[in-house]
This record gives C-alpha cells, structure tokens and sequence, in this order.
C-alpha cells in the first residue's frame, strides 16, 4: 500500500483521491501516509529531471568493442527548457527607440560584458 500511495502522489492524485483508491478517507490516508506521498513526489521528480537532463545533452550506446550502437543527439528544445528553468535564464524584449519591442535578448545571471551597465545597454 505504501508503494501505491507514493506512485498515487507522483501521478498527482490528490489525499481525497487516494483516500478513495484505498478505500478510507482523505484525511486518514494523509495521517498515515504522508512520508510515502512525500516520497512519491520525489522519486517521480527525480526521475523525470534525469529523463529531461539525458535528453538535454544526448547519449550513445556502445558495444563490447566501442562501437556506437544506438546514438540520440542532444534536444534543443531540452536544452532551453533546462536552462530556462534551472540556470534561470531568461528573454527579455529588445527595446527600439519608440519603445517597441523587436527581439528577445538572453539573460544570463550574473554575466558582465564589458562595455555594457548590468541591464545589458552601452555604458555611457
């Protein structure tokens, strides 16, 4: 049971819909079951941001002799998502000189590139 509520919880179900999956109410499976929903949450948490990093940078699979035998490039797509969300990258609108935005500029945190202020214009 405890391994259903953890799985439950990692699904997203929430103590209302477990409790009657399990045939009790909401607030009973949450007295008794908190530490495998916590669980749960984590263990999916940990293995969709392992699937997502793999994805991100790729992989191979080599034979007994180093030979590449199945090869899946790294997802760009992956590589946005990744950073976007974990190295808190962001875009932000270029402005033109009516105050328009025309194009996304990165971000980076705590990047300094000389001959610029810390909002990324020319310096005077």
């Amino acid at each position: 049971m405890r391994k259903l509520v953890g799985k439950l919880a990692g699904y997203g179900l929430t103590w209302p819909q477990i409790g009657a999956t399990l045939g009790i109410s909401g607030e009973v499976a949450q007295r008794h079951h908190q530490e495998d929903y916590t669980k749960g949450i984590s263990d999916i948490n940990g293995k969709v941001i392992a699937s997502l990093a793999q994805l991100a940078v790729g992989w191979c699979e080599k034979d007994k002799k180093g030979n590449i035998t199945k090869r899946l490039p790294p997802n760009v797509v992956a590589c946005i998502y990744w950073t976007k969300t974990r190295c808190r990258w962001h875009e932000i609108p270029e402005a033109d000189p009516d105050n328009v935005p025309t194009r996304p500029l990165l971000i980076i945190p705590g990047l300094k590139v000389p001959g610029t202020n810390h909002t990324g214009e020319p310096s005077p």
